[in-house]
């Protein structure tokens, strides 16, 4: 369990995610909407499937990632019409604590828990590993950011908010080692 300081690996220490999406032989159909993937006790990961997805074609991935003393499932309502829309996966962890862990100490026990949620996504759902984004609010985009730029080889793009509001106040589209602010 990620948790667990002695079950950190060197990588999550770093801020590295490991996982990547590969074609799965067993992409699973499952009923649309928000849904508790049980990894964790109190503090869990939600993914939100939307209508139009369709295990033949690859989908692209949005994770959410919240404030400080915030929760997974309040990231996903201002996005679902547009993941809806777009036939775009949401996945929202929660951080392991009160904040992200590099916000309060250092790299690990969150990483861990990211690259498990994204474990359990890849095994389950077609993501098209053109098309993954990271964002977040508050400390969640400090997060974001961090985690984004770490890991840009997974991200496609990386979306940042430090306001209260659906729309974020600063928007930054990155695509390998380019980027653009608007």
């Amino acid at each position: 369990m990620p948790d667990r300081p002695d079950l950190i690996d060197e990588s999550s220490r770093r801020g590295f995610l490991t996982l990547r999406p590969r074609p799965s032989d067993k992409p699973v159909s499952r009923a649309p909407g928000p849904q508790r993937l049980g990894l964790g006790e109190k503090r869990d990961a939600v993914l939100y499937v939307p209508r139009r997805y369709d295990p033949a074609h690859p989908a692209p991935l949005l994770i959410l990632l919240h404030g400080a003393g915030g929760e997974a499932h309040q990231m996903l309502g201002p996005l679902t019409d547009a993941a809806e829309a777009r036939g775009m996966l949401l996945l929202a962890p929660d951080s392991r604590g009160r904040s992200w862990d590099v916000i309060v100490g250092a790299f690990g026990p969150d990483v861990a828990f990211l690259d498990q949620a994204l474990a359990h996504v890849f095994e389950r759902y077609q993501v098209d590993a053109e098309r993954i984004g990271i964002g977040g609010f508050s400390d969640g985009a400090s997060y974001a950011l961090s985690i984004g730029l770490i890991n840009g080889a997974l991200f496609s793009e990386s979306l940042h908010s430090r306001r209260a509001s659906p729309r974020p106040a600063r928007l930054t589209a990155r695509r390998g080692s380019s980027s653009r602010t608007g």
